[in-house]
């Protein structure tokens, strides 16, 4: 979707778009909502964390996709550990600290700094 110019950060995507399956048209990934016991559901396709510790990276982007993008952009103001970039349908969600780092956006896509 995007190319992203870091150096010296962790970087770290959780989606659910390569571990799932189907059954009777309904698809099924690995990241579970601790809340419900299945399959997260935020409109979230993939999130990628970057950060200077690769464990804590890991985390926020299990917790980034199960949250939600709002909880998350929220969650992003309060703690300064890391940046994100968020795929939600045909937008990508990119924290400001990252705007200038991201390249070769795909031209479906709508980029959005927030």
């Amino acid at each position: 979707l995007l190319t992203v110019e870091i150096s010296d950060s962790a970087v770290v995507s959780s989606g659910g778009y390569e571990r799932n399956f189907e059954s009777d048209g309904k698809v099924y990934h690995h990241i579970l909502d601790p809340k419900t016991g299945y399959p997260a559901e935020t409109g979230i396709a993939q999130v990628t964390i970057v950060g200077k510790n690769s464990a804590l990276c890991d985390a926020y982007s299990t917790g980034v996709f199960v949250m939600g993008r709002e909880k998350a952009e929220k969650l992003y103001g309060k703690s300064g550990e890391f940046e994100y970039i968020i795929v939600e349908n045909n937008n990508i969600f990119v924290s400001k600290n990252l705007e200038s780092k991201i390249k070769n956006v795909r031209e479906e896509f709508n980029l959005i700094i927030s």
